[in-house]
């Protein structure tokens, strides 16, 4: 009922900003004798230009609260251009989610099991949304601007009043930076997950595995604890870590019957139908499985799935053999080097093993 009453209010706002951007774009019609097509085309642009901005600053937010607090910076991403930081200095790389425009990512202080901070690293794109509206505002009212510049302060101020509703507003089943921080203020049995999460992909973002990762680090965790995404992301982790393809089925089956986010779960099907198609059983992919992998270029779990898909269900070995010969081609960018190498072994041993009948 909270949370549909949040979506509600949520929605009754935004609404609102919409009314508040027309009134304003009709007095400056009047005000200025500026046509409707010119205040629509200026209206668009600046639209684009705002959201850009509040993208931008709203990682960068992350980063500089998160610099502050004693974490270090392992990625930051716009839209799908990625800035990571690995063992032979900064590379740009390209990492598409579906959902999000920008990532911020980086190592968090101290060791698992200490008291590290959890809040500033969270709302700092929220702040700096908030810091980029008011002076867009002390512009608009203090200074005198023209009608342009008027459209483009109040889309900003409009666009940054939207970001910090929708990164802030805690709504359960809708993960954002205001739901995750207070997860980690509420819940202190979380904060080591989302303590292992951040070391785990700044180890990826080095270029090194699981077998460079401390193993005491990576346990199964209790399936209370996996209610949320903080914690559903670890135990994905401790499976992900499992070298064994049966024990990864196994711990797949034992979360059938959890809720999840939606991109969450269709990417624990996409692996767990992997897992097993691996072992040679016939999965019938969803919609949504092939959806999300025609819209994920370069993903190497993605091409796993199209690989094995094409391979086992299909039985097409021609494409199967075009998706493996392309692979590391159409993966050249995905930043985490070692996954890549990984999946392409287990690739290439699968076909050989495929070809051979031992399958």
């Amino acid at each position: 009922m909270k949370n549909k009453l949040l979506k509600i209010t949520l929605v009754f706002l935004c609404a609102f900003l919409g009314f508040a951007g027309g009134h304003m774009a009709q007095k400056l019609s009047f005000t200025y004798s500026i046509g409707p097509l010119n205040i629509f085309l200026a209206s668009m642009g600046f639209i684009i230009l705002s959201f850009i901005i509040h993208i931008v600053m709203h990682e960068t937010g992350h980063l500089i609260f998160g610099l502050i607090t004693g974490y270090q910076f392992i990625l930051i991403r716009f839209f799908s251009l990625t800035l990571i930081k690995t063992n032979n200095g900064y590379k740009l790389k390209s990492l598409k989610i579906p959902g999000t425009a920008g990532q911020c990512l980086m190592m968090p202080p101290k060791t698992m099991n200490e008291n590290f901070p959890t809040q500033l690293y969270n709302f700092g794109g929220l702040i700096t949304n908030g810091v980029i509206s008011l002076v867009a505002l002390a512009v608009l009212v203090l200074l005198p601007v023209g009608p342009y510049m008027q459209i483009f302060l109040t889309l900003l101020i409009l666009l940054g009043i939207f970001a910090i509703l929708m990164n802030g507003l805690i709504i359960e089943d809708t993960p954002n930076d205001g739901y995750n921080a207070s997860l980690l203020r509420h819940r202190s049995e979380l904060r080591p997950y989302f303590w292992l999460q951040l070391y785990v992909i700044g180890m990826k973002a080095q270029g090194k595995g699981y077998d460079e990762i401390n193993p005491s680090f990576i346990k199964s965790i209790p399936l209370q604890d996996c209610d949320n995404p903080i914690g559903l992301t670890a135990q994905l982790i401790y499976i992900e870590s499992l070298k064994s393809n049966y024990d990864r089925i196994e711990a797949y089956e034992a979360l059938k019957d959890l809720e999840m986010i939606p991109i969450q779960k269709v990417f624990v099907d996409l692996d767990h139908a992997s897992c097993l198609m691996l072992e040679g059983e016939i999965v019938e992919p969803t919609p949504m499985m092939n959806t999300i992998v025609k819209k994920i270029k370069g993903n190497p779990d993605c091409l796993k799935f199209e690989f094995l898909k094409a391979l086992v269900i299909e039985k097409d070995e021609v494409r199967a053999s075009q998706i493996l010969q392309n692979f590391n081609k159409e993966t050249k960018n995905y930043p985490y080097r070692h996954d890549v190498a990984l999946i392409y072994k287990e690739l290439v041993d699968f076909e050989n093993e495929y070809r051979h009948g031992s399958v």
